[in-house]
Formats: C-alpha cells, sequence, structure tokens
C-alpha cells in the first residue's frame, strides 16, 4: 500500500480485539500492531468515505480486512468486500462463499461477483478482477480500492 499526503492524522485507537484470534487456519499471525499500522495508513490514504476492498480470503486480503473494519467502526464508515469469483475452477464458487463469511464475520457488506464470460489464462482474469472492481468502488463512492499483496507476489493474479 502506498501511503498518500493527505494531512489527515492517523485514526487513534482503532481497535479489533484479537486480530490473532481470526488468521487460526492460515497460520498467519499478525499483531495487534500491524493490523492498527495497516488501518492508519488505509485512514490517511482514504480519509472519509466507503471503504471498499477487493477480498480474496488469503491471508493478505483478511488482514488488510481487518485493518478497514477497525477503521469503518472507528469513523464509523460503510466497509465493502468484493469477491470475484472466476469461475475457472470448479471450487471457486464455494471459495467465494468461505470468503464471504469471513468478510461479513468482520462486519464489511459483502458481494460476489462472478464473472459471466470466464476464459483461460491469468491476464484476462486479472483484467476481468481489476474491471470489476474498480466499477464497485466508482459505485460506492469510495476514493479508493485496497487491495492486498504479500510480499512474494511476483505479479497479482
Amino acid at each position: 500500500m502506498r501511503e498518500a499526503k493527505t494531512g489527515q492524522r492517523p485514526v487513534a485507537g482503532a481497535h479489533l480485539m484479537d486480530k490473532r484470534a481470526i488468521f487460526p487456519k492460515t497460520g498467519s499471525h499478525f499483531s495487534d500492531c500491524a493490523i492498527d499500522q495497516l488501518a492508519e495508513r488505509a485512514a490517511r490514504l482514504a480519509p472519509r468515505g466507503p471503504l471498499v476492498i477487493g477480498f480474496s480470503g488469503g491471508s493478505d486480503s483478511l488482514a488488510l480486512l481487518a485493518a478497514l473494519a477497525s477503521l469503518s467502526r472507528a469513523g464509523p464508515r460503510p466497509l465493502h468486500a468484493i469477491i470475484i469469483d472466476h469461475g475457472l475452477r470448479a471450487e471457486s464458487a464455494s471459495e467465494a462463499r468461505r470468503a464471504a463469511q469471513m468478510a461479513a464475520g468482520l462486519g464489511a457488506r459483502v458481494e460476489i461477483r462472478r464473472w459471466s464470460s470466464p476464459r483461460p489464462g491469468q491476464a484476462a482474469a486479472r483484467a476481468a478482477r481489476h474491471a470489476f472492481l474498480a466499477e464497485a468502488a466508482r459505485v460506492r463512492g469510495a476514493s479508493r480500492l485496497f487491495l492486498a499483496h504479500t510480499l512474494d507476489d511476483q505479479r497479482e493474479t
């Protein structure tokens, strides 16, 4: 996430009760401090208005969603988790539903969008996902769209 210069102070005291409790199956350990730092950076990037995240259900987007949920409650600001089901694998619909349950559990308004004309290949999937997510953020009046990636991501897919 790139920081923007907004002149706004980070949200103080935006806390999620025990952030480590939401990551038990991934084996990931995100400290309260790390989640709070993400929330502070997100507050500088989008100081007001709705928060929209492209949510995959992976540990990287779950950590960012936890930070945005904390920021949303401190606002209060609406939080939207947009999940894209590319339909490229048989299990993609059930994975999208599991991601939706996680996001709803953190207080997000969830929308699952299914790619209506799937074509093989990561480039096509990425282009479709970015178009869907940009439209979702625009319709909700969000100034930013949040996406998460791990450090070892070579290319967002």
